[in-house]
């Protein structure tokens, strides 16, 4: 082989090096540009969740403090119940209470 066509050889060898060193840093920045596109999806994804999860914690807080609410309206219902109960004692040991009276009158009418 002359020197000629070793110098040529040498030059094809150099330009394919150099276009695969190009085509290599091309790839390697398009690599970047996904990653940080990757990156930036990755941030928006995380502040999405965070506004979800206060969002979360805020209506869990409401939904407990309605439940505290309900709580009490039942413990309310139930106060209210009892004294419907107390009340309704009352009116029949006072109805058995006049009817023996009734009974009593009744009995000393028929005596008499």
């Amino acid at each position: 082989m002359t020197t000629d066509q070793r110098l040529d050889r040498i030059e094809r060898i150099l330009i394919l090096y150099f276009n695969a060193g190009r085509r290599q840093r091309k790839g390697v920045r398009e690599t970047d540009e996904k990653i940080n596109i990757l990156i930036d999806a990755q941030i928006k994804n995380e502040e999405g969740f965070r506004e979800l999860r206060e969002r979360f914690n805020e209506t869990d807080r409401k939904w407990q403090e309605s439940d505290r609410k309900w709580q009490e309206v039942r413990e309310s219902f139930r106060e209210i119940r009892d004294l419907f109960w107390k009340t309704d004692e009352r009116i029949n040991r006072l109805d058995d209470a006049q009817k023996r009276t009734d009974r009593k009158l009744n009995e000393l009418g028929d005596r008499s």
